[in-house]
């Protein structure tokens, strides 16, 4: 922007620089987020909303990552899929978690399907499960056991391009 750099390198500068802007401000959000689930004081906002148009949002908002990594986005879902009570901002951002993780860590997939299941029964009350699927190696049994632990990341889990 100071003019020490001009042309094609500036906008590509410009461009790098949005996206690591993007990253950083997507990061604080998301410690925000923990830090207010750890204190109480998460404000959830459930309504009534399509299951699929949260999906179809979520497609849409990680679209230019995945191309950006030679990926297809594909949603599927079932037709028995009715309305849910969620906040849909929070459940939106776990399924951009589930399709960030697939672009990243999935080296050998074109294609991450994101599937709305049809309507479970579980204790009394309807569950619509939500499937992201791609072509990477899969977790092992004792990854999957600490997949939900806080801040874990296996060892041998390497980013797209790393």
């Amino acid at each position: 922007m100071d003019g020490v750099v001009t042309g094609d390198k500036a906008e590509e500068y410009i461009q790098r620089a949005c996206r690591e802007t993007d990253y950083i401000s997507k990061l604080v959000e998301q410690l925000l987020l923990l830090a207010q689930a750890d204190a109480g004081q998460l404000a959830i906002h459930p309504q009534l909303v399509c299951a699929v148009a949260i999906a179809q949002e979520c497609i849409y908002r990680m679209q230019p990552s995945a191309t950006q990594g030679g990926l297809e986005l594909l949603l599927s879902a079932n037709s028995k899929i009715t309305n849910v009570y969620v906040d849909p901002e929070l459940t939106g951002q776990v399924i951009i978690n589930l399709i960030d993780n697939a672009i990243k860590y999935a080296p050998n997939s074109q294609t991450i399907h994101l599937h709305i299941l049809s309507p479970i029964v579980i204790d009394g009350f309807e569950y619509i499960p939500v499937q992201v699927q791609d072509q990477g190696p899969g977790m092992t049994e004792d990854v999957i056991q600490r997949v939900t632990e806080r801040f874990y990341r296996h060892n041998h889990a390497r980013p797209r391009g790393d």
